[in-house]
């Protein structure tokens, strides 16, 4: 499944709460709005399948609207232009990644298909590589269906390495992340994976599905947790805004166009 990486310079994240924060709004004023949503994906935040509140992130795609390799999902989360949530050293030393998600029956995509959860990382260099946690390649193959799966956790399974705009989901290439700090590369033909190590430090967290998958997926995902090693966490509950502060966005944009007449 392709991805898109981003460096150090090029993160354009915003500012964004940290420790326990509420996401209703995906325009990046909370530090999370879209990556690379294509023709025949959204990426909403939705009331159909409520998590720990009112709402939850909404992911799905429609192979039939543009093609495999179009229909994809996906938003992204950070501080801050360049910011980094810490060291992906302190993240496995004693740290976790967790998350829930959501596969609605109705999806016809291949079983194993649920929303992935990617890590934006840079090395000692600056240079960015991508790694990503998807269930396929961590024993599940039939993911459960109409039914919340909490806490999913990622940081002690199999991860694979997306850098210079190759993937490196190939036979080998599926390790932990202990096993890339250790400097450790993946070859796919004549290219090599970005060398990491454990002071590769991490801008951004992504949440998708699609791209290469034929069929129709829903599914949703919410209580985003990083927790490092060294006690430093963030949580992203993603919820829809309460009738009142639409209203109060409505009218400062009302307001707004009055200024400008």
């Amino acid at each position: 499944m392709v991805g898109r990486t981003l460096s150090v310079a090029a993160v354009v994240l915003f500012a964004g709460s940290v420790n326990a924060a509420i996401v209703d709004t995906l325009d990046f004023s909370q530090g999370w709005g879209d990556l690379d949503t294509r023709t025949g994906g959204s990426s909403t935040l939705s009331s159909e399948r409520p998590r720990n509140g009112n709402g939850s992130l909404r992911m799905a795609y429609d192979s039939a609207i543009a093609g495999t390799s179009q229909a994809k999902a996906s938003v992204i989360g950070g501080l801050g232009i360049g910011v980094p949530f810490g060291r992906v050293g302190d993240l496995v030393d004693g740290g976790s990644l967790t998350y829930d998600w959501y596969r609605d029956g109705s999806s016809t995509t291949v079983a194993y298909q649920f929303v992935q959860i990617k890590l934006h990382v840079a090395n000692a260099t600056g240079a960015p590589a991508l790694l990503v946690w998807e269930g396929v390649y961590n024993g599940i193959a039939n993911a459960t269906t109409d039914a919340w799966v909490d806490d999913q956790e990622t940081v002690d399974g199999n991860w694979w390495i997306r850098s210079g705009g190759t993937n490196f989901d190939v036979a080998g290439g599926f390790q932990s992340l202990n096993w890339f700090l250790q400097g450790n590369t993946v070859m796919n033909g004549g290219s090599t994976s970005l060398v990491l190590d454990f002071d590769t430090v991490i801008l951004g967290i992504e949440l998708g599905v699609g791209s290469g998958l034929s069929g129709t997926f829903i599914g949703y995902a919410d209580d985003v947790t990083l927790a490092f090693g060294n006690g430093v966490s963030f949580n992203y509950n993603f919820e829809i805004p309460a009738p009142g502060a639409i209203a109060l966005a409505l009218l400062a944009g009302v307001a707004g166009v009055r200024r400008r007449r």
